[in-house]
């Protein structure tokens, strides 16, 4: 039977299949060009088997994507309870343009829609906002929409080289905006290009029309109406002041009967159509009632969103598992243009450039789609998002908020044509994308930070210190200056720093060291035991007197392993007696989103005890097992010093013995002066033991051991 090939090292064509065990070690540039013919048979020659197969995957694929695709409409409708007064309150005519793209970043950020945040600019032009104010803004809701593909990315943590595709997929998206915002907004603050150009393109009257809505929402809207339905007036009536949030509370149906001619509504609406109430809507609700079911339904959504993504990503791994990568490159390395046009078509089939590149960024994930393919598709959909506010121009009968929508998408052109077609320009975006997901690998915790930090915290700070300068006082404006030359201050000296004082080396350094730290640790007791082996046979091989030691550590006894099942137990009865009285206590109170969450979390709960229960002797092995793993890693680690200490004298014993020079060995000697103790020993431990293999392997060579020389060139 024929050894199924599992490394392009092995196969003649040296190309990459999917499941690949060096899957990952490819470069776009090293992939082989295949031919259309070999696509069409890969794509629709198959036996009834598999045909059978592909079409059971197909259907899990709609699956989950559908579901996948309800999530984001949960996540949006949730974020714009959640926020939907605070978003209002943002808006108002600011005159300093700083503070219009913060106020565009961070509305679209609240309620996850750079549409929404675009329909809603576009309604209060010119009653609330000046056209030039909108124009910044929509400038602030471009970068801000990618802040969901980034939350999706977040979805592949659990796998590094997953992980950094689909974060640079992700990010990509956010350099273009970054880059095209750099760019234009000095030109449009200095020249107004932007205002002049569309001005001469207005029309003398625009006529009213209908929303249009795309066929996905039609399709993925009536469930996710059924769950939730946000206020989408609200943001717009608290910035055109008309209202206060808490005017809209409490909600009061007419005589208890729930639904939409019966009942006011606050952050939570009914269905307009069918005049039914979504299940969160609560007769009698407080404005913290509306926005705990908000909270709830958003978190509802994360678990969704995770669920999916894991189950799509999974059965299109198994779909492409021993599929070429030549093929799958060929099958979509179509021209740039024409996936832009493919691009802004999806964005406008479901009405959000989120959802395009959120339902994009998995496959960018796995390696079905290039990052190369991915910059082109995203700028389409940065397109195709400007016909809702197009579309929002139409209803709202202003020639003024058609052209802040003709601006968001001739800044969208601008950017494109900086950007895309000079390839030097193009690599600008698609290098910095690279470059923010090899970060991941350093350390994976980096997107969360990212996060924060670029849609928070920099947003946040840029907006409050624009507001010390709105306000027009002496000492607010003192108080603004002074912080702004600090800050100017600190990015100067951080540059300086990085590119010319080592910070940059620094930085990686120590996120290097706390990997390999981790890494070290965690095969620290296979490793030792790997060293002392080689050291014996290394003693043996050149007639040395080997010292007998005392019998290993063994595994874990079943008197430690069943103490240790015990105080789980014990732990376990504790948190579920907690987590008990916190289910009651969320069913006790009276607000439907608590009471969703605790219905939730029963749920959860009880399929997991199911599963425990069907499962037990599996997870009673597991749990075994890692008990006794960490039992080796402690006992390795409380002996650490000591073992460093004896495995450095066995060589130097051993080289002295053979006299081997320290030039044989092509190492340098080993740094002693960072201190002692366990502390000291953990903190050096991954150098430890590259420059503890790297001296046994020349001992072997220089030796004349059988097997090193070979094993040295396999390990080159």
């Amino acid at each position: 039977m024929t050894e199924e090939v599992k490394s392009r090292k092995d196969r003649p064509t040296g190309s990459t299949h999917f499941g690949d065990s060096d899957f990952n070690e490819e470069n776009v540039e090293e992939i082989g060009d295949a031919t259309w013919g070999e696509v069409l048979q890969a794509c629709c020659i198959h036996s009834p088997m598999e045909w059978l197969y592909i079409l059971f995957g197909l259907v899990l694929v709609c699956f989950f994507l559908y579901f996948f695709l309800l999530g984001l409409n949960l996540l949006g409708s949730s974020a714009k309870v959640m926020g939907g007064c605070t978003a209002g309150a943002l808006f108002g005519d600011q005159t300093n343009p700083v503070a219009g793209i913060m106020i565009g970043i961070l509305a679209t950020v609240l309620i996850q829609s750079s549409s929404s945040t675009t329909s809603i600019i576009v309604s209060l032009v010119p009653d609330v906002i000046s056209v030039k104010a909108g124009i910044f803004m929509v400038m602030g809701a471009n970068i801000g929409t990618s802040v969901t593909n980034t939350i999706v990315a977040m979805g592949h943590l659990g796998d590094g080289d997953e992980l950094e595709r689909a974060f640079s997929a992700a990010t990509v998206h956010d350099m273009f905006n970054f880059l095209s915002v750099g760019v234009l907004f000095p030109v449009e603050l200095i020249t107004h290009y932007l205002y002049y150009l569309t001005k001469t393109m207005l029309p003398d009257s625009v006529a009213d029309g209908d929303k249009w809505e795309g066929p996905i929402k039609k399709i993925v809207s009536p469930l996710g109406a059924k769950i939730i339905i946000a206020n989408k007036s609200v943001s717009k009536a608290i910035a055109k002041d008309e209202l206060v949030c808490d005017d809209l509370y409490p909600v009061v149906c007419e005589g208890g009967v729930v639904s939409k001619e019966t009942c006011s509504v606050g952050l939570i609406a009914c269905d307009k159509k069918t005049g039914q109430c979504p299940a969160f809507f609560q007769d009698g609700a407080s404005r913290r009632d509306d926005e705990v079911s908000g909270g709830v339904c958003f978190f509802l959504s994360l678990v969704i969103l995770v669920i999916c993504l894991i189950g799509l990503v999974t059965v299109l791994q198994k779909m492409l598992l021993g599929l070429s990568t030549r093929i799958i490159y060929k099958a979509t390395n179509i021209n740039g243009y024409f996936a832009m046009v493919i691009g802004a078509g999806i964005t406008i089939l479901v009405q959000s450039s989120s959802i395009t590149t959120s339902a994009l960024t998995p496959f960018a994930g796995i390696g079905a789609i290039h990052l190369e393919q991915m910059l082109p598709l995203t700028l389409g959909a940065n397109i195709g998002t400007t016909v809702t506010g197009l579309l929002a121009s139409l209803v709202s009968s202003s020639v003024k908020s058609l052209q802040v929508a003709l601006c968001h998408l001739f800044f969208n052109i601008s950017g494109i044509l900086i950007w895309y077609p000079i390839p030097f320009m193009r690599n600008v975006p698609l290098n910095a994308a690279r470059a923010l997901g090899k970060t991941t690998r350093v350390w994976r915790g980096f997107p969360i930070v990212y996060l924060i930090i670029v849609f928070g915290l920099i947003p946040m700070t840029l907006f409050g210190l624009s507001v010390l300068f709105e306000e027009k006082k002496t000492g607010l404006t003192i108080l603004g200056s002074f912080i702004v030359a600090i800050l100017g201050c600190l990015i100067i000296l951080t540059i300086y720093k990085w590119y010319r004082g080592n910070l940059k080396e620094n930085v990686i350094a120590k996120f290097d060291a706390r990997q390999k730290k981790s890494s070290s640790i965690q095969s620290l007791p296979e490793d030792m035991k790997e060293l002392k082996d080689d050291i014996v046979a290394l003693k043996e091989h050149v007639g040395m007197a080997v010292k007998q030691k005392g019998q290993p550590a063994q595994d874990m006894s079943p008197t430690e392993g069943g103490m240790s099942l015990v105080i789980f137990l014990i732990t376990a009865a504790i948190l579920l007696s907690a987590t008990i009285f916190g289910l009651v206590m969320l069913f006790v109170y009276d607000s439907k989103g608590l009471t969703a969450l605790g219905a939730f979390l029963t749920i959860a709960i009880g399929l997991g005890l199911i599963f425990a229960a069907l499962f037990y002797k599996t997870l009673k092995d597991n749990f075994t097992t890692k008990m006794e793993e960490r039992k080796r890693t402690n006992d390795a680690l409380a002996t650490l010093e000591e073992d460093m200490d004896e495995v450095e004298k066995d060589i130097a014993a051993l080289k002295e013995s053979t006299s081997m020079t320290g030039e044989e060995s092509g190492t340098a000697a080993i740094d002693l002066s960072k201190g002692h103790g366990k502390t000291a020993a953990v903190n050096r431990l991954a150098d430890f033991m590259e420059e503890m293999k790297a001296e046994i392997q020349a001992l072997k060579i220089h030796t004349g051991m059988p097997g090193a020389e070979e094993k040295f060139d396999e390990e080159c």
